[in-house]
């Protein structure tokens, strides 16, 4: 069996080859597979009907999220965007990308509102290596496992994982505090749990 020192180390292992290959991607590739997994997440039935789509605001060469959070304003749905406070991240909802300014990490983040989303929605997760049995490996930090824990689709939560596909393994090691994703959309197909 393996131990919980083994996994945490194969999670960074996979975890600094994926980000490796992500971060050489050019430009022109990486806005082309952005354009790809966003028309996969608006043919999601999730889509169609969420009231409030929560979202990470992409950096660098992940998946680029500001399209899809222009496409869901118009269509009259409610955004919401983390923000970190400490070792806490809370949504924030807001009404363009102009009112996003550099946060945690350089993050572009909302400013506190004081009034923070909770309520079931389609939520689009970041990370860095997702498997094909819906575990995810992120940046290690652990915010998204802690915010989302006790969240689940039976509770209208729908949690849909984006990445490329040169991001996916067919399977990942798990721990405890780990959240499955309902979801994994990459440019090239979508895995439903």
């Amino acid at each position: 069996m393996e131990n919980v020192t083994d996994k945490a180390k194969e999670k960074q292992r996979l975890r600094s080859l994926a980000a490796a290959e992500r971060d050489a991607m050019s430009e022109k590739e990486h806005l082309k597979k952005s354009d790809l997994i966003a028309g996969w997440i608006m043919t999601l039935p999730e889509w169609e009907d969420c009231k409030i789509l929560y979202t990470y605001v992409s950096m660098g060469n992940e998946p680029y999220t500001p399209a899809l959070i222009d496409a869901a304003l118009k269509a009259g749905k409610r955004v919401c965007v983390p923000r970190i406070f400490g070792k806490e991240m809370r949504f924030i909802e807001i009404h363009s990308t102009d009112d996003l300014h550099p946060g945690t990490w350089g993050i572009m983040e909302p400013d506190d509102s004081g009034v923070y989303e909770d309520n079931p929605g389609l939520v689009i997760v970041p990370g860095v290596v997702f498997g094909e049995d819906f575990v995810r490996v992120g940046y290690g930090a652990g915010y998204y496992d802690r915010f989302f824990e006790g969240h689940t689709q039976g509770d209208g939560w729908f949690l849909a994982a984006v990445c490329y596909e040169f991001q996916m393994q067919p399977t990942l090691p798990a721990e405890e505090f780990d959240v499955y994703m309902d979801a994994v959309i990459t440019e090239d197909r979508v895995l439903r749990r």
